[in-house]
């Protein structure tokens, strides 16, 4: 049975589920911004990026000795697992809102502070034997013991199971908190294990949307999917922070008994070791979403860095693809290098020109966006992290910026820097309009190609039928046989949305007053909107338009008989008056319909 628990603010009380990692602020935001658009789950990168944040301000806190280190631990680790994509489900805000990103700060706040809360309180006691490492004065963790428990280093065995509870454990995420060399999380002898696939193809996960696995009583794991190939646990339970020595699932920590809870949950011993029997999430709060998160930090300077690297991270993405979308037009340009098509201005017949130099410059153009692109995204390395309220550092203890900063850097593998001034860090967002009109750029580059596609496909009898593009669907719900051009269609909208992306982007910009610019929130939901869509539809367009086209030879030739060349090199020599005269333009049925009906 879900159970709930009741939350307090300034405002008042509310009751929450018990399945919620999120807190009263969210639960309030939930409700006054309910657009019914996109939630802050469907912008992955931004969620990472913002948990990586408050991981390296977790890491600075506690190395400048103003954040326990057992707390801090758990804060690394919990935001160590909303990077690696776990959680989402726990960020239901929309993206627009109103405060200028503070309710998404607070919905990450309390996240984390509700799963560090859960994951301390289910680590076991460490032994009076156990090493405890400390960091010296340069951040470097020294060696620790070798692990105690009966399986191998995790690091080499993605995969093993304890063979006294028969409970999977796991091997670590690509990203993961600072540990020592042992695989323990630093101060604390714990280790961080999340879910792996192993050389088999057995994937041992836990599922976000099923909360009816957990492990019963006797140590084993329920909740297999249909094929048998994965063993899932409570989604409240993904990664498991364990101590050196073994201890079975139906331990509880410090050798409570635990029970089980709602839903599945396993019951939790609270933050002073005493069995809760499965009380809801939140109960006995141990880590603070203001105190223990969020300190040293504002929405001021947390929101701009979060969403600089969403931007960068997500437009180097963007990049890639662009550039797949140039070297697609690159090779049908060495294919048709002496091909000689029939040139046009203003749609009407001029010289010929070989097929190849006209991929050569759609190509050159779409680097020329790409180049551009990565330009803008790269002035978003420097951040305003430490900035705090309106750029005042007020709140963070001296030497907080330099060390979340290095921090940040090294768990993103980002060359970041300081904001070059860190007021302009927070009151402007020129810096993101700049990617958006990169952005913008780069649609309108494809769309062009994508266009002219289009209209040397059209036929394939009453039009230039000069192009031939793969098939992709039929065309008509009554014309049999017909087919449509829908990529390069599909290229041209997307381009549609992205001017209308970064105009958004432009009043939003534009409308910022004093120290901060509220609006940060609709540019977040253009450009990572945006920039992903360019992503997909270059590579679409590279993939199932660009890869299989091919020129119709036939038609080429047939439509150089419009060729202005000869007449061109006539007027070079024996002067422009005598071209016109004796290389008269073949008159069309169109003229001709004109001369018999006495028009001039």
């Amino acid at each position: 049975m879900d159970q709930n628990r009741v939350e307090h603010d300034l405002l008042g009380e509310i009751r929450l589920s018990s399945n919620d990692l999120f807190g009263i602020h969210t639960a309030r935001a939930s409700e006054n911004f309910r657009l019914g658009g996109e939630s802050l789950r469907q912008f992955p990168a931004l969620l990472t990026a913002l948990a990586q944040v408050k991981s390296a301000a977790a890491w600075a806190n506690v190395k400048l000795g103003v954040l326990p280190e057992e707390i801090g631990n758990a804060i690394m680790a919990a935001a160590a697992e909303i990077a690696a994509g776990d959680l989402h489900e726990h960020f239901p805000l929309d993206v627009v809102q109103g405060g200028g990103g503070t309710s998404t700060n607070m919905n990450m706040n309390e996240v984390l502070a509700t799963r560090a809360t859960e994951l301390l309180a289910t680590a076991p006691e460490p032994t009076p034997n156990s090493h405890t490492p400390h960091a010296d004065p340069d951040g470097r963790q020294p060696p620790a013991a070798p692990p105690e428990h009966p399986w191998t280093d995790a690091r080499d065995h993605p995969t093993e199971v304890n063979p006294s509870s028969q409970n999977t454990r796991t091997g670590p995420r690509a990203l993961r908190t600072q540990m020592d060399p042992h695989g323990r999380t630093p101060g604390t002898g714990l280790e961080v294990r999340t879910t792996e696939t192993d050389p088999g193809g057995h994937t041992t996960r836990m599922d976000p949307g099923d909360r009816s696995a957990w492990t019963d009583p006797g140590g084993h794991t329920s909740g297999a999917d249909p094929g048998g190939d994965t063993t899932e646990a409570d989604p409240g339970r993904r990664n498991t922070l364990e101590g050196p020595k073994d201890h079975s699932a139906h331990e509880g920590p410090r050798g409570h008994g635990a029970h089980e809870g709602p839903r599945g949950h396993q019951a939790r011993a609270d933050p002073y070791g005493q069995a809760t029997g499965g009380e809801p999430r939140g109960h006995a709060m141990r880590v603070d979403p203001h105190d223990h998160v969020n300190r040293s930090q504002s929405t001021n300077d947390v929101m701009p860095t979060a969403l600089n690297l969403a931007v960068l991270t997500t437009a180097q993405a963007t990049v890639r693809s662009l550039r797949v979308v140039a070297e697609s037009l690159r090779r049908q340009a060495a294919r048709y290098r002496s091909l000689d098509r029939l040139g046009r201005t203003c749609l009407q017949d001029a010289v010929p020109v070989p097929a190849g130099l006209v991929h050569d410059g759609q190509a050159s153009a779409v680097l020329s966006a790409a180049r551009l692109l990565e330009s803008a995204a790269g002035e978003l390395r420097g951040v305003p992290l430490g900035a705090t309220a309106i750029g005042t550092g007020l709140g963070a203890p001296p030497g907080f910026a330099e060390l979340a900063l290095e921090r940040l850097a090294e768990e993103t593998g980002l060359a970041l820097e300081p904001a070059a001034n860190l007021s302009e860090g927070i009151a402007s967002l020129e810096s993101l309009a700049s990617v958006a009109d990169a952005m913008a750029r780069g649609g309108r580059v494809l769309a062009r190609v994508a266009s002219d596609l289009r209209l040397l496909s059209s036929g394939p009898v009453g039009g230039m039928a000069e192009v031939r593009l793969p098939p992709m669907q039929a065309g008509s719900s009554i014309m049999p046989g017909k087919v449509n051009p829908v990529i390069p269609e599909l290229v041209m909208q997307v381009s549609f949305q992205l001017e209308g992306g970064a105009h958004t982007v432009h009043l939003a910009c534009a409308a910022g007053e004093l120290e901060v610019t509220p609006w940060a929130p609709v540019v977040t939901a253009e450009l990572l909107r945006g920039l992903r869509r360019l992503e997909r539809v270059a590579l679409l367009f590279a993939t199932r338009c660009l890869d299989g086209m091919a020129w119709n030879e036939d038609a080429v030739r047939d439509n150089l008989r419009g060729s202005l060349r000869e007449a061109v090199e006539s007027a070079v020599e024996h002067g422009h008056a005598y071209a016109v005269t004796h290389f008269p333009l073949e008159p069309s049925p169109i003229t001709d319909l004109n001369h018999a009906a006495g028009t001039p």
